[in-house]
């Protein structure tokens, strides 16, 4: 029997707020996974794992002005994953090829050779757990890279504070200041647990609770008392605020997420209003996406890989079995109960 079921899921409406299992559906279709009908220059691949992004919410809306356009209504919801190809016409993958790129939250997919053209074969077998291509060394890894080492540029004696330091982008952004420059790192997460492991076992030199903290510019000044030269943020709103009055001359504060105001309307996302510190402290703020460091991308995974062979670099997963599991993952990404980098995976084997 060749012919297999692909589930897939769908987005049927735009969130409002959190997403509701309401705004997606369920589909099948028939896989014929030996005699699949491909044209030339194709391949069917079988998504073995997916990783989830907070700023995946924002593909889930209509937004045309953001770096992503969004995903269309009744299409099958977009997610970076690892897959196997399994069927192929295409002359450079071969069936067993290992693949890393966007794909989608469904068993089975298609990918022709325009989409083939910006997807990565991986090594086979990797030198480094598999799921690890989509934590530490894929976007997450690949976004606290290009943040901190290219736009930060930490320098020795340096103060670095991030927002959502225990994710899978915060927790290695941390970590990177340390190895390319003697700096203090401060993290901000929000639990007592997610704390004691920024310190033990990640290396943070401090971390502050926000759901235990009343005056969070207060508590930056405190953890940081000679003031803050990179902030990496990952969260936006109050504490952006917060941090923007604890900046020193020419700071640089990397806007890297801005998860606080991710399920709000646009007109109700709270901007920051002490952006005159940046004028006072001649400090800069600076957006980047990790696709506009896309040329670098292989350097940089190189690198993150070489530092997690060598047990130079610390990072957590937490992978869930089952698409079936997906909206409840994808939700615990925003309520503080998901573990780093939450890695869904879609094939019972791999």
């Amino acid at each position: 029997m060749t012919n297999q079921i692909n589930k897939q899921l769908r987005l049927i409406k735009r969130p409002q707020g959190m997403i509701a299992d309401s705004d997606f559906s369920t589909t099948h279709e028939t896989v014929d996974v030996l005699g699949a009908d491909l044209t030339a220059q194709q391949v069917l691949v079988q998504h073995l794992f997916s990783g989830l992004d907070p700023g995946m919410r924002g593909w889930m809306d209509d937004m045309h002005d953001s770096y992503m356009p969004p995903v269309e209504l009744d299409a099958v919801m977009l997610s970076t994953c690892i897959s196997r190809v399994i069927a192929s016409t295409h002359s450079q993958w071969q069936v067993g090829d290992l693949i890393w790129g966007l794909g989608a939250w469904q068993h089975y997919q298609v990918y022709d050779a325009e989409h083939l053209a910006m997807v990565t074969k991986l090594p086979d077998p990797a030198p480094i757990p598999l799921t690890a291509y989509l934590s530490v060394c894929g976007f997450t890894g690949l976004t606290a890279y290009a943040g901190m080492l290219e736009v930060g540029k930490p320098k020795d004696g340096e103060c670095v504070l991030i927002s959502g330091a225990a994710g899978a982008v915060g927790s290695v952004a941390g970590q990177l200041a340390k190895l390319k420059a003697d700096c203090t790192t401060v993290g901000i997460a929000g639990s007592q647990e997610k704390c004691d492991w920024l310190v033990d076992t990640v290396g943070f030199d401090a971390v502050i609770n926000y759901r235990e903290t009343d005056d969070m510019q207060a508590a930056i000044k405190k953890a940081c008392p000679n003031g803050v030269d990179i902030f990496f943020d990952n969260v936006g709103g109050d504490i952006l605020d917060a941090a923007l009055m604890n900046l020193n001359f020419e700071a640089r504060a990397l806007m890297c997420g801005t998860i606080s105001n991710y399920n709000n309307e646009v007109a109700d996302r709270a901007g920051p209003k002490n952006m005159w510190q940046l004028l006072v402290k001649n400090a800069r703020i600076e957006g980047f996406t990790v696709a506009h460091y896309a040329a670098q991308w292989e350097q940089h995974r190189a690198q993150l890989s070489d530092w997690v062979a060598n047990d130079q670099l610390v990072y957590a997963e937490q992978i869930v079995p089952g698409l079936e599991n997906t909206l409840d993952s994808f939700r615990s990404l925003f309520n503080g109960t998901n573990t780093g980098r939450v890695v869904m995976q879609f094939a019972e084997s791999v």
